[in-house]
């Protein structure tokens, strides 16, 4: 009885798994990023030493692994906006980025939702990437940024409505001067919220900061 009620299910398409989050065919179709630009990580289309987001980024390099396409951008959604719990504590399987990437960060720290959403989801995928994360670089995954104003979603807007949006947003926690700073998030778009977490490290006194994503909404 028990078994048919919480019987492993794939959160692609909902059919039996018990492989894993996804059943073998949705994590076939999995869309993995191939191409990068060479200074600052963004992907692309072509291979490029430099590209158009290079001139405006507030961190230093960005990483990520998957297109923003289904079944992962399916998974996200039921976590974020229907209160979907299958498969969050397992998105860290899922990061494709050798473990030598992570190994340089004095600190890993999530992208912060603001206090009511937290309420809502019950668990945030960026906190849940960065303890994996942490985990693997042997450091502990510290809230660093605090996101001190309640914003509007960020996907319901115009990129320049976006910039507005996270203006002033965020503020620390604790110290940063002289570290160097991993940033996580489960979805990177136009790049203005961590932009605009970069920044405030930045001026922190912040020595490096990079970011990881574990999707990313499309090619620039």
């Amino acid at each position: 009885m028990f078994s048919e009620i919480f019987r492993p299910v794939c959160a692609g398409c909902g059919e039996d798994s018990p492989e894993g989050i996804f059943c073998a065919e949705c994590a076939d179709s999995l869309r993995s990023l191939k191409m990068f630009c060479r200074t600052c990580g963004h992907p692309l289309n072509v291979d490029a030493l430099t590209c158009g987001f290079c001139p405006s980024r507030r961190y230093d390099r960005l990483f990520t692994d998957y297109l923003y396409a289904p079944p992962l951008k399916e998974l996200l959604k039921k976590i974020k906006f229907a209160y979907g719990v299958r498969g969050i504590f397992h998105l860290g399987e899922l990061i494709k980025q050798p473990e030598s990437v992570f190994s340089g960060y004095d600190i890993v720290t999530p992208v912060p939702s603001h206090y009511t959403r937290k309420l809502r989801r019950i668990i945030h995928p960026a906190d849940v990437l960065a303890r994996h994360i942490a985990g693997l670089s042997g450091k502990q995954s510290e809230r660093l940024i605090i996101r001190r104003k309640k914003t509007g979603y960020q996907w319901k807007l115009k990129k320049k409505q976006r910039i507005r949006n996270v203006s002033g947003a965020f503020t620390l926690s604790g110290e940063c001067s002289g570290k160097k700073v991993l940033i996580v998030d489960d979805i990177y778009t136009t790049g203005s919220t961590v932009n605009e977490c970069a920044k405030v490290l930045k001026i922190n006194g912040a020595e490096l900061v990079d970011v990881y994503a574990l999707s990313c909404s499309g090619y620039y």
